[in-house]
């Protein structure tokens, strides 16, 4: 009964594990989507597996024998560690991608000369809030 719930929790730590290490070492690559796709479709059947218990006999996995147990606690440990470390690093991938993104936009500003101040009708400075309009040999 539960061993086929610990054969797909095992099945999706590995699959995990396997993506970060391609995350680290290649970042995007056709194995990494396969990967992906594997691991939604992993996620999705243990999902429904354990809702599936779950309405069939709610506190099924207290009920759990001793046996049982032993190897069930272990296979949640595994996958939430993997989980975990996958996260990490595709948080911060997110991030870096964030900043690359920002420093980009900085650079374009800067060569676009988007850094300017306009002189208000009122006194005040203040960024050009429209992007300039688009001239060809000096006509608009």
């Amino acid at each position: 009964m539960v061993a086929e719930l610990i054969e797909l929790m095992h099945s999706l730590t590995l699959v995990i594990r396997e993506e970060t290490e391609v995350i680290e070492a290649h970042g995007r690559s056709a194995e990494l989507r396969e990967l992906v796709r594997v691991k939604h479709r992993l996620i999705g059947i243990v999902e429904s597996e354990l809702a599936r218990r779950d309405r069939e006999a709610p506190g099924w996995a207290q009920a759990l024998d001793e046996a049982d147990r032993a190897r069930f606690l272990p296979a949640v440990e595994a996958l939430c560690e993997a989980s975990d470390a996958n996260a990490t690093l595709l948080r911060r991938r997110l991030e870096l991608t964030g900043e690359l993104i920002q420093a980009m936009t900085n650079e374009a500003r800067r060569l676009s000369n988007r850094n300017r101040f306009i002189y208000g009708a009122d006194g005040d400075m203040a960024p050009p809030t429209e992007m300039p309009p688009i001239s060809f040999n000096n006509r608009f």
